[in-house]
Parts: C-alpha cells; sequence; structure tokens
C-alpha cells in the first residue's frame, strides 16, 4: 500500500529512474510515476500498456509521451512484487495479473546507460565474495581436520629428508628470477584488470535489441588492447568474450542467443572475475 513516503519519491523529479522502476510495486504510485517528468520512455510505455484512465490521463499530460497504441482495459490488480528483470536468455516472466513488465535494471533505449552496469557489477560483486568467503572456511575446516594427525609424520618425513634433495643456490636464484618475472607480469596486469573485467560483464551481460551495440563495441575493444598482457587463463577467456560479443552484436534479441554460447560466456567471465579477486 503507497505511504506518503512513496508517493513523494514517486512524483519527486530527482527520484532515480531505477527506484521508479521499483516503485511499479505499488499500482496505487503509477499514476504519479506515469506523470513524472523523470520515467524513462520504455516505462512510460509500459505503463500505457497495463495502466488505468488515471495513468492515461497522466500520460496524457505529458504530451503524448508514450500513448498506448490501444484502449486498454481498467488498470490490473497491482502484483505483488515489482516487475521482473529479464533473465539472459529469455524474455521476463510477467507479474501477476498478466501485465507485460518493463525492463528492470537496464536502460531502455533512448535512456541513460552508465548507471545499470555499475549497479550490476556491485551485486555480483557482493555475493561472489560472500560464496568464496563460504566455500574457503568450509575448506579450511575439512583440511584442519584431515591433516591435524600427521603433524608429527610430517616433522619426522621432514627431520629425514636427504640433504642431497636440496636445490642448489643456481637453481634457488633461477625460481627467485622465475617468480620475479611472473609478479611483474601479474602486478602489470592488476593495474588494468577492473577496466577489463568491467568490459567482460558487460560483454557477459549484453541483451541484443535492449542495450547499444557501441557499448558492446566498446567493451570488446577494451578486451582485444589487454589480451596480450593477461596470464593465459585469462587471455583463453577474454577470447572466448570477444568472440561472443560478435555473435550478440548481430542477434534482435536475447533470446535468440546459443544456450551453449552463453555457458562458456559464463564460464569465461568466471574466470575473469576470478582474476579481479586476486588483485
Amino acid at each position: 500500500m503507497a505511504t506518503d513516503e512513496t508517493r513523494a519519491e514517486a512524483s519527486n523529479p530527482g527520484t532515480s529512474q531505477a527506484r521508479l522502476q521499483e516503485l511499479t510495486s505499488d499500482a496505487e504510485l503509477w499514476p504519479l510515476i506515469a506523470a513524472n517528468p523523470n520515467t524513462y520512455d520504455a516505462l512510460l510505455t509500459w505503463l500505457g500498456e497495463n495502466g488505468g484512465p488515471d495513468v492515461q490521463a497522466a500520460i496524457a499530460s505529458r504530451g503524448g509521451a508514450a500513448e498506448p497504441t490501444s484502449v486498454l482495459p481498467p488498470a490490473p490488480q497491482a502484483p505483488v512484487g515489482p516487475p521482473l528483470t529479464p533473465p539472459p536468455g529469455g524474455a521476463a516472466f510477467p507479474p501477476p495479473g498478466g501485465a507485460t513488465p518493463p525492463p528492470a535494471g537496464f536502460a531502455a533505449p533512448g535512456a541513460p546507460q552508465g548507471g545499470s552496469g555499475g549497479s550490476k557489477k556491485g551485486l555480483w560483486i557482493t555475493l561472489a565474495v560472500l560464496v568464496f568467503l563460504l566455500v574457503a572456511g568450509g575448506i579450511g575446516t575439512g583440511v584442519w581436520a584431515l591433516t591435524k594427525g600427521d603433524d608429527s609424520d610430517d616433522d619426522n618425513d621432514t627431520t629425514q629428508s636427504d640433504p642431497s634433495d636440496e636445490p642448489t643456490d643456481d637453481s634457488r636464484d633461477s625460481d627467485r628470477d622465475d617468480d620475479s618475472d611472473r609478479d611483474d607480469d601479474a602486478s602489470d596486469f592488476c593495474d588494468v584488470i577492473d577496466e577489463v573485467d568491467t568490459a567482460a560483464f558487460d560483454i557477459y551481460l549484453y541483451f541484443p535489441g535492449l542495450d547499444e551495440v557501441d557499448d558492446l563495441e566498446e567493451a570488446q575493444a577494451v578486451l582485444e588492447d589487454n589480451i596480450d598482457d593477461a596470464p593465459s587463463d585469462v587471455a583463453d577467456a577474454m577470447e572466448v568474450l570477444i568472440d561472443y560479443a560478435d555473435l550478440v552484436a548481430d542477434l534482435d534479441n536475447s533470446s535468440d542467443i546459443p544456450s551453449d554460447a552463453e555457458d562458456d560466456a559464463s564460464d569465461a567471465y568466471d574466470v575473469v572475475f576470478e582474476y579481479y579477486l586476486d588483485c
């Protein structure tokens, strides 16, 4: 049920477009959102197609922006939650009441594109860190339990080692040089991994027909410019994402993306993201 606070948000031109989309979970706020000058065109179209006479009047007061294309029945029953975000590889599920949900989490064509990538990336980073901590904690407990009883055997094996097996000074120096080279390469790539990770994320979550092709090509260029400096496993993953960008750039709808190509792109992004966390 709408409150004074949510009504104020729905009417305020300073309310972000993402927040206005969230407020559509309450049908009482639809007329206010429709009249808000900051409401983007895709959301206005959705409101016009699903709202009642009061929503139509609010849209008409804007000067005809996002006019509905047909006469609509009275406003449907308010959905339980906000319109769902389109999942990769398919169309969004409609909310209760049969209304078609507006795109959520991604700016519509013509709307600002800059804010969606950061919020999506922040959510993925938070989830990945939580999963990493949980998995690392479980593995550490298991390893401690398995090795606790073997400490004394390890000590005995260490004291009985053959001195002839010890590495020579020359071999130790060589190992240190190799490690130094690898550390320098890793440090150099860590300087650009944030940009690379953002570009990889934008390619993996590109939606044909919704996102801008220019943004996809820009992200692809970032990977191509840095692939030669990447570790081999990260470079292989970047190559998969570059090819994936070529594939989705020619499609008109996200449902046309082959499932195996989308799975490969997801696995490739995981490799880039894990390296991002290590840096």
